[in-house]
């Protein structure tokens, strides 16, 4: 193909030339030159975004299984460039291609596009892991030369995809009375390697807080808690072992690109309900201890001491037992349903052996704790 000096090449004509020059010399003989060379524009850097259509937001994050547009101007959903036009009358192409990927069903159609004729459409696999995409947007113009090339940007994305979402807390068991932050986090996998020409390798990522307002719920039988999560699980004493579930949609993920299809994720683990722990219950005298050895007439005060969760518990009802050598006695101790008692044998009781007091503490839900004993052994006088 013939060119004359200050000929502009076109668009379409980049790549790798083999040129030849003629030349007339004085004698009227011709002289003839060789050389190679290449033709190319320039790329200046531009992004690659996906759009969130509910939250506006710009994003490197797509759905499976999901269809997405892409076209050069900032849409509200699907890929998009970021590039500056700098003159609204100079044209435009985009050239899409789907660089590395891990399912054989991603992959971009109509990926060449001018002006608007038609978008690209980028098809995310249901089993894709991730993938690198590219785009390649040129402004020109036209003149009597062709297509003049003004500005040409590149751009090169790394896409995660979104596979799921875990509860972490609470994972195993609640204890009655208190109260539990609902927290999920989102699972991603994404290429550790897009840039190279390596085989790809993925990794997963796991974002916390990551969740805009998704669904909670528990058993029916187990009552109620807040379903949008925002409100800790404050556990009430007549729910029992139940059932944590999670229902996230599309619009509680706002990093993430909107697609052609709704998506959903879910869920659950297995709820453990328990009451606080008892941490200490015992048995004290005035001077603290937990035995002592008396006559056949000495009195002995007598204290229940009660922990629960580290916590002392004096505002409840008790209830105490004596045994006499290892036989329950019901007339021996008077009657008391607080954390006090006195322990004296009158009348026909006075008589000498080993005897061991304790306090039954029983909870709301109806759970019977027993003490550790106090000891007394008693001597004839």
């Amino acid at each position: 193909m013939p060119y004359q000096i200050g000929e502009a090449f076109k668009i379409e004509e980049d790549g790798n030339w083999n040129a030849k020059a003629t030349v007339v010399v004085n004698s009227g003989s011709l002289a003839i030159g060789h050389t190679t060379f290449s033709v190319d524009t320039d790329f200046q850097r531009m992004n690659i975004w996906c759009k969130n259509r509910a939250h506006g937001q710009n994003t490197t994050t797509v759905y499976p299984g999901n269809t997405y547009t892409c076209s050069y101007y900032n849409c509200d959903s699907g890929f998009f460039v970021d590039a500056d036009r700098t003159d609204s009358s100079w044209k435009y192409s985009v050239q899409w291609k789907i660089l590395k990927k891990s399912s054989e069903d991603t992959s971009v159609s109509n990926d060449l596009f001018y002006n608007d004729i038609h978008t690209a459409e980028l098809q995310v696999g249901e089993d894709e892991k991730g993938f690198s995409m590219s785009a390649e947007l040129t402004f020109y113009v036209d003149d009597e030369n062709g297509m003049v090339v003004k500005k040409r940007y590149k751009g090169i994305a790394n896409i995660g995809v979104v596979h799921g979402v875990e509860i972490t807390s609470p994972r195993t068991s609640v204890i009655i009375g208190n109260k539990y932050p609902l927290k999920a986090e989102v699972i991603e996998t994404h290429l550790s390697n897009p840039y190279t020409s390596e085989k790809g390798k993925y990794i997963t990522s796991r974002k916390e807080n990551a969740l805009t307002i998704p669904r909670w719920s528990i058993d029916p039988s187990s009552g109620g808690l807040d379903t949008t999560g925002v409100l800790p699980w404050e556990v009430q004493i007549w729910q029992r072992d139940t059932t944590l579930n999670i229902f996230v949609e599309n619009y509680h993920l706002p990093w993430v690109g909107t697609g052609n299809k709704p998506k959903t994720y879910t869920d659950s683990v297995s709820i453990e309900v328990i009451e606080p722990s008892i941490t200490c219950f015992k048995i004290e005298d005035e001077e603290k201890n937990q035995s002592a050895t008396i006559k056949i007439d000495d009195t002995v005060n007598l204290n229940a001491v009660l922990e629960i969760d580290g916590q002392e518990i004096n505002d409840t009802s008790l209830t105490w037992k004596c045994y006499k050598d290892g036989k329950l006695c019901t007339d021996i101790l008077p009657y008391s349903n607080n954390f006090f008692n006195k322990f004296k044998l009158e009348y026909d009781k006075k008589k000498a052996g080993t005897y061991s007091i304790t306090a039954v503490y029983k909870s709301a839900r109806g759970t019977e704790t027993e003490s550790e004993p106090y000891t007394i052994t008693v001597l004839d006088n």
